[in-house]
């Protein structure tokens, strides 16, 4: 479009990644309101974005297929270098996400300062602690100083498609579901360490559902057996992991009266659609994000935190972080945020 500002948001990474990068949106629109933002982020993230309202092109950078191996991936530059871009902005910091910015030639090149590899190998190496001096929300918008935007925070925000909305209502009269209050759990995570045990996650399941509460366990395919675990073929306890696209998931997200999860995808996008949660953090540190509304439960042990993004394997084999989480203290947590029960109305007497 001639007159307008071409921006490029480069976001790869995970989904909690590109929910982050949400502010970054909403600081762009705040200093270039008629501006046309095109984002690239991975093509399973994609969907993650296709609702929102400030994003007018996304670019999929489909590594699987169309995009695959170094010709794949020429490809996808020379898309780049079609469009005549009046500014770039790299929120990743990576190779391939250098050489996009390279290929795209805007004579403004933005760049957020998060934390650098170095950074997380020496922490992942325990040669160095790693504790947030300010969010990872705040890090991104740093990028868009030379933009004139300001150091206030924006929270993340995703937005729905109608169609997730109205399938996600026609899903749960499918399940029966009927109670005032429906809980998310998201017990997945990529990583081993960030997982509260499952085990913990099915006694919060069933007190949940015992308290009149309808609990939903949402997960993706290769977190099914830990959702089944969760769910334990309980009444009141649904498992649909595995059973829905990545916008179904946030349709049936936003129909929450409250969500409890790991540091994972699921959780951040809970938060990024306003749902109230409750964010169980281990290894990573949960000083970096801010869940207005929710909570985050972190427990303080000798290790911790051990990682920028989550590791493998516990390097004390005890899992210490994420053991020491009670059911009970989440149980308080996510209770504080349901909405008091209301009193039965009062029958007049008859005489």
């Amino acid at each position: 479009m001639p007159g307008l500002e071409q921006i490029l948001l480069i976001r790869l990474g995970t989904i909690t990644d590109v929910v982050a990068a949400t502010a970054v949106l909403n600081g762009l629109r705040e200093a270039l309101p008629t501006a046309v933002v095109t984002m690239v982020v991975h093509k399973e993230n994609e969907e993650l974005l296709s609702g929102h309202p400030w994003v007018d092109r996304i670019v999929a950078y489909d590594r699987r297929k169309h995009h695959r191996g170094p010709l794949g991936f020429r490809r996808l530059l020379t898309t780049l270098r079609e469009q005549d871009w009046s500014i770039s902005i790299d929120l990743r910091r990576s190779v391939a996400t250098r050489l996009m910015t390279r290929a795209a030639g805007a004579p403004t090149r933005l760049t957020a300062s998060e934390e650098s590899a170095v950074t997380s190998l020496l922490v992942s190496a325990r040669i160095n602690r790693f504790f947030a001096r300010r969010t990872r929300v705040e890090t991104l918008l740093g990028s868009l100083r030379k933009l004139g935007v300001g150091n206030g925070y924006r929270p993340p925000r995703l937005y729905l498609r109608p169609e997730w909305t109205s399938g996600a209502g026609n899903l749960l009269r499918q399940l029966g579901v009927k109670a005032p209050t429906v809980v998310g759990l998201g017990p997945g995570a990529r990583r081993e360490t960030k997982l509260w045990p499952p085990e913990r996650y099915a006694e919060l399941a069933k007190r949940l559902s015992c308290s009149g509460s309808e609990v939903l366990v949402l997960g993706s395919h290769e977190e099914k057996d830990i959702c089944t675990k969760v769910a334990a073929g309980r009444a009141g306890v649904h498992d649909l992991a595995g059973r829905l696209s990545l916008g179904e998931l946030l349709g049936l997200t936003a129909r929450c009266t409250a969500f409890v999860g790991n540091d994972s995808g699921p959780t951040h996008c809970a938060h990024a659609l306003g749902v109230p949660t409750v964010a169980l953090f281990g290894p990573t540190d949960g000083r970096r994000y801010l869940f207005a509304g929710g909570r985050v439960i972190q427990r303080t042990v000798p290790c911790g935190p051990c990682s920028v993004r989550g590791r493998h394997r516990c390097p004390t084999g005890d899992h210490a972080c994420m053991e020491s989480i009670s059911v009970d203290e989440v149980l308080q947590a996510v209770t504080q945020l349901l909405p008091a029960p209301k009193e039965p109305e009062a029958t007049p007497s008859r005489w």
